[in-house]
């Protein structure tokens, strides 16, 4: 089974309504009420990989797929949604923002990827190949947290 990362965006108003003893509210609010996912499909924990190399630590918004936030109560599937409230989510947009796509790929070693065993596991594949889907994958990223940070909205992250 495939471990695929969704990112989601709701306003905080929806969030607060939502009943908190209902762990499935939060889906049912962000498949009937908000604009689509943003799929990274598997390009997820590479993503993190890469963007936690190239800021030198996982801590803060460079590590934003898998820390910070908060929780949602919800068990099943790979582990809890993430929630970032609107100025958690306007700093992740901040560091993503000026991150050129040579910076973002700069870390990228398939040997140590192979080694740490980050998802998906296809680390023998061409550089070329490869670069060129999480770079596409990480652009499109960078631009819904930029739509979400400029509307005020959360930013929801998570592994189906």
């Amino acid at each position: 089974m495939s471990m695929i990362g969704n990112l989601y965006r709701c306003s905080e108003d929806d969030l607060a309504r939502l009943d908190g003893d209902d762990p499935y509210a939060l889906w049912e609010l962000l498949d009937r009420d908000n604009p689509p996912p943003l799929s990274l499909e598997k390009d997820w924990h590479a993503i993190h990989a890469l963007l936690v190399g190239a800021a030198g630590d996982d801590s803060g918004a460079a590590g934003f797929l898998l820390t910070g936030g908060r929780e949602w109560h919800v068990s099943g599937g790979y582990g809890p949604p993430r929630i970032y409230d609107p100025a958690e989510t306007r700093r992740i947009d901040e560091f993503l923002r000026d991150m050129r796509d040579d910076r973002f790929w700069s870390t990228f070693d398939a040997s140590r990827f192979a080694a740490e065993d980050i998802y998906p596991r296809i680390w023998d594949e061409p550089e070329g190949e490869l670069r060129a889907a999480l770079v596409a994958t990480f652009r499109e990223m960078r631009e819904f947290i930029a739509e979400t940070a400029a509307s005020g909205d959360l930013l929801i992250f998570e592994i189906a």
